[in-house]
């Protein structure tokens, strides 16, 4: 796997290839379309403009684009994943979530700082349109895993939902690999973004 780091500041750099040496990383100028798959880690801080610049101007490449920033936000983790970004979190983020974040993109799943995970799918479900009611999702899913995916569009933790529906959260769980496997999606977020995006085609 070829793995590329991009940034103005040197210093970021550094830590960055310290925390990711066993994947020897190689510093770059810019962000190059490439039909070969790699990862491109890119300091929005200081090359927001390129980062852009790519985003608008892809086209057909195998590029996954992770974008770091000294002062992330959930907004603009938002805007940047719907533009096809892969990965988003904190600059400055510990070595373990840092890997954690390439491994993840590597498996082809999209990566968001921790923190970030229940702000973000909480905000997604309020743009799908009251936060995806029954009627809006696909009936695939059983009366209880539209239940399950309504509150998790709220926001609720494994632990709330067992406890706002009366189970056990090893049941909540067993209901969460039901819905990924039928929406062929791997977490709570890929989940909040697939019904942000797709929900209309699901209304009958």
């Amino acid at each position: 796997m070829v793995l590329e780091l991009l940034s103005e500041d040197i210093g970021l750099i550094v830590r960055w290839e310290k925390g990711l040496k066993q994947y020897a990383p190689v510093t770059v100028e810019s962000i190059v379309p490439s039909v070969e798959p790699k990862i491109v880690i890119a300091d929005f801080s200081t090359v927001a403009k390129e980062v852009l610049r790519f985003l608008k101007k892809r086209d057909g490449d195998s590029v996954s684009l992770i974008v770091l920033e000294g002062a992330p936000t959930v907004e603009r983790a938002k805007a940047l994943l719907a533009s096809g970004v892969k990965g988003y979190g904190n600059a400055y983020m510990q070595a373990v979530h840092l890997q954690s974040c390439v491994e993840t993109v590597k498996s082809g799943n999209i990566w968001v700082y921790p923190e970030f995970v229940y702000a973000m799918v909480e905000a997604l479900g309020k743009e799908s349109g009251e936060r995806a009611g029954e009627a809006e999702l696909p009936d695939s899913l059983t009366p209880r895993e539209k239940e399950i995916v309504t509150l998790i569009l709220e926001g609720m933790s494994n632990r709330e939902m067992a406890e706002t529906l009366g189970i056990s959260e090893r049941t909540v769980k067993a209901h969460l690999g039901s819905i990924y496997g039928k929406l062929h999606v791997s977490n709570r977020l890929e989940l909040a973004m697939k019904i942000n995006t797709s929900h209309r085609t699901f209304v009958q």
